[in-house]
């Protein structure tokens, strides 16, 4: 009866061979949320992304950035809408204050903005044959 383990004895076990976490899993614990609701107030329109990012050092301000980033990306949709380009160019421009690299930026948005232009003639016609 004793090599019958209860869940909780499982579970610790698990536990323990996990380790301790890292000082980066600790700061995207603490302040990857903080990035996600950045980006979430900048969507509304209720904040200066620019400012908000310069209260954070560097080492904070990059996890900050990375999570912020990823909820503006996940927030780019085809265009089905006047509503939606305007979010879309939003976005974009978020992104764009966010990424040091301003010419690969670019360079993807030219090519985002072409699927787009794609998305709306061609879509249309299709619209319009079915």
């Amino acid at each position: 009866m004793d090599d019958i383990k209860s869940a909780l004895e499982i579970a610790m076990e698990k536990v323990e061979k996990l380790g301790e976490p890292t000082e980066e899993e600790r700061l995207k614990w603490t302040y990857g949320p903080q990035g996600e609701e950045l980006a979430a107030r900048y969507l509304k329109g209720k904040l200066n992304l620019v400012a908000e990012l310069s209260k954070y050092d560097e080492n904070t301000k990059k996890i900050v950035i990375e999570s912020a980033a990823a909820i503006l990306a996940r927030n780019i949709n085809l265009p089905k809408n006047d509503a939606i380009k305007k979010n879309n160019r939003k976005v974009m421009d978020g992104l764009k204050l966010l990424k040091n690299d301003k010419v690969g930026v670019e360079n993807v948005y030219s090519k985002i903005r072409f699927l787009f232009n794609h998305y709306a003639e061609q879509g249309e016609q299709q619209r319009q044959q079915a």
